[in-house]
């Protein structure tokens, strides 16, 4: 078991039943459904830019998946971002949330590692704080593992990904930790 993350672009929010069968007969069958939200806090706290409902794939969805790796290496990455990123481990800022709240990397900090959504604009901040602070998080890696490539080499691909997914999913779309 692990953390799959998979990132949607251009998502939409379907249509009521009877726009959806107008459309459908003018122009094409709409995408398949991406997501469905029940209330607009289903998907955790960095979801609000869902209403609730159907959200879709269009022929303009771009996909991203990739794994972030086991949750005890999830956790790895996601301390050593936050020591990076905020300069104390995880679990401090959980501790006292506030205190860090709108810096860089917070809203990844502060995010279940088991499930959860975020839409398109926390995935716009977090793409901008992880593409400014990718050498921050790299010189953190070198402090933590020294030469050892693999572990380091992996670390630094789950952030690349973190990024190509955010870049995703700031275009009206999501990151679903899976």
């Amino acid at each position: 078991m692990g953390l799959d993350i998979v990132a949607y672009s251009r998502i939409v929010k379907e249509p009521s039943r009877e726009a959806k069968k107008v459309l459908e007969r003018l122009l094409q069958p709409m995408g398949e459904t991406v997501i469905t939200v029940n209330k607009s806090d289903d998907n955790g706290p960095w979801s609000f830019d869902l209403e609730p409902g159907a959200w879709l794939s269009t022929e303009d969805t771009v996909e991203h998946h990739f794994r972030a790796g086991s949750y005890s290496g999830y956790n790895l990455f996601r301390n050593i971002l936050s020591h990076a990123l905020l300069g104390v481990p995880a679990d401090m800022v959980w501790e006292d949330e506030t205190s860090f709240e709108g810096r860089p990397g917070y809203e990844m900090v502060n995010f279940s590692d088991c499930n959860g959504v975020i839409s398109w604009s926390i995935a716009e901040k977090l793409y901008n704080d992880l593409v400014g602070n990718r050498d921050k998080f790299i010189a953190c890696v070198k402090e933590r593992f020294g030469e050892d490539l693999d572990e380091g080499e992996h670390l630094v691909y789950v952030y690349d990904n973190f990024i190509t997914g955010f870049e995703l999913a700031k275009d009206n779309g999501i990151m679903v930790y899976c």
